[in-house]
């Protein structure tokens, strides 16, 4: 009994480590990380990218990453100076740059839920139910491939999904299976960032000396144009709006907080596009004017 169970605790080990490995590989894989979005950032200096990179380590090999993420989340630590190196210590599991704090602050109160949800975990696979005035459901898929969910959909959504996809045959591709997973009448509602939006938000800025926000490396953002008519020409999609809801969000956040910023005219160094500051929040209840903003919504029907 006490072997078989030592033999399934070496197992999951060996499993974990595996997995965590593979994970590790892949990412560090992965064009780009948080750090690059900042550097894209014209108002952040070099030096502080740098600086950042070196703190947390992103400028080493991702094995040594690795090893030091495995004994960071180890409950066992070690210190040669120690009469016996080995003690026992809290698990570190970093710190979350997008929200800004620990991530065992951040995943603790969903760690309960996920204890108390696992045995039914196997029932849901990727459907989740919602009893409500009907029935609701929503199901996770490959965008590229949603052959099984032809004409499921009374509305499909995309959140920054197209300008993910490489390129225009894919984003196409794409589109094609949204098309076709949506019912007669059904809603295709688009949030993407174009190209058109993009353009304007710059040309604002360089009327007020601030310099050009390029399009990040691992982006292609769509096309307003050539979205409409590749849908409207091809398929029985009835184009209804383009909504402008982040035109006031961009222009306060992307424009006069810099020029705020540099009014103070001190080594004040202001994360433009940081969600979680206060004015970035305020700016995002304030209605929309103009057609500045990078992100919209593409509202289709289909016929």
């Amino acid at each position: 009994m006490k072997k078989n169970l030592f033999n399934r605790l070496w197992h999951l080990i060996l499993i974990i480590l595996g997995v965590s490995f593979i994970s590790f590989l892949l990412i560090s894989l992965t064009p780009g990380d948080y750090l690059t979005n900042l550097s894209l950032n014209p108002e952040i200096p070099p030096q502080t990218i740098e600086k950042l990179r070196h703190d947390f380590g992103l400028d080493k090999p991702f094995y040594i990453q690795y090893f030091k993420w495995i004994y960071n989340v180890s409950p066992i630590g070690f210190n040669y100076k120690r009469i016996f190196p080995f003690y026992i210590k809290s698990p570190n599991l970093g710190y979350s740059f997008s929200y800004k704090i620990n991530v065992s602050t951040l995943i603790f109160p969903c760690f309960l839920n996920t204890i108390l949800l696992g045995p039914s975990c196997s029932l849901w696979k990727t459907e989740v139910y919602i009893s409500a005035e009907g029935n609701i459901f929503f199901k996770v898929g490959d965008i590229l491939d949603l052959k099984n969910y032809t004409k499921q959909f009374d509305t499909v959504l995309t959140t920054r999904v197209l300008i993910n996809l490489g390129n225009w045959d894919n984003q196409k591709k794409a589109l094609n299976e949204c098309v076709l997973a949506l019912k007669t009448q059904g809603r295709l509602l688009l949030s993407e960032a174009t190209v058109q939006g993009w353009e304007n938000l710059n040309r604002f800025r360089q009327e007020w000396g601030l310099s050009i926000i390029p399009e990040p490396p691992f982006n292609v953002y769509v096309d307003e144009d050539k979205i409409i008519d590749f849908l409207t020409k091809n398929y029985d999609m009835e184009f209804m709006q383009l909504i402008n809801f982040s035109s006031t969000y961009y222009v306060a956040t992307r424009i006069i907080k810099p020029l705020l910023a540099k009014a103070l005219e001190g080594n004040i160094h202001i994360d433009v596009a940081n969600p979680q500051m206060h004015w970035n929040k305020w700016a995002s209840h304030l209605p929309a004017w103009g057609n500045y903003g990078t992100q919209k919504l593409f509202v289709f029907q289909k016929k």
